[in-house]
């Protein structure tokens, strides 16, 4: 609840500070057989987390796209998948358009960059646009698209909440969600809902 409730305010406070966002999904992957099927899971978990913060980093620096506004990301270990993550970013309306590209650009940078080949990523945008999903919350957003804004907070943001019992439970796994800092609103307030359910 309390990862719920602080992810929506975030969410609500980028919208307040600007009026048409892309929204872009992804899932980070690294190829099966990488680490040691759970052989050394304190090692395996600090390359993931020492992966994880040279890519926030990149994002930070404008790699592979510039103008980054914010980001949630949730670590997730499956049986089958191994270690992932699951990546919310935002970037201006006003400065972009192509979701499917954008996000594209992030998955690739994962992959070469950050895994240095030995990841690959899944595009969720693209599923968009392709009949994937029922009630879309990504892509370009603009503030007054209550249905959008619904979607995204109801329908994409939970999928980043949700518990890893796995992870949880492990005594060598610090966190596993990750936001960026909420951003300063300007003292007049634009008009825009504060809140959107």
């Amino acid at each position: 609840r309390k990862r719920a409730k602080s992810l929506g305010r975030y969410i609500d406070a980028l919208f307040q500070k600007h009026s048409r966002m892309v929204v872009l999904r992804a899932d980070l992957y690294y190829q099966s057989g990488l680490f040691n099927e759970r052989a050394n899971l304190k090692h395996d978990l600090r390359r993931v987390n020492s992966d994880w913060e040279t890519f926030r980093k990149d994002l930070h620096k404008g790699l592979p796209i510039k103008g980054m506004l914010g980001f949630a990301c949730k670590l997730e270990y499956g049986l089958r998948k191994g270690f992932h993550f699951h990546l919310l970013v935002f970037y201006s309306g006003a400065d972009y358009r192509e979701d499917v590209v954008l996000a594209r650009l992030i998955g690739e940078h994962w992959v070469q960059k950050i895994t240095g080949g030995r990841g690959w990523f899944f595009n969720c945008n693209k599923k968009k646009s392709n009949n994937g999903y029922i009630r879309p919350g990504i892509g370009v957003i603009d503030w007054s698209n209550e249905w959008l804004l619904s979607n995204l907070k109801n329908e994409v943001a939970p999928y980043l909440i949700k518990t890893d019992y796995w992870l949880r439970l492990s005594p060598d796994c610090n966190r596993s969600f990750f936001r960026g800092n909420m951003p300063k609103l300007d003292s007049v307030k634009r008009g825009r809902p504060r809140r959107v359910n």
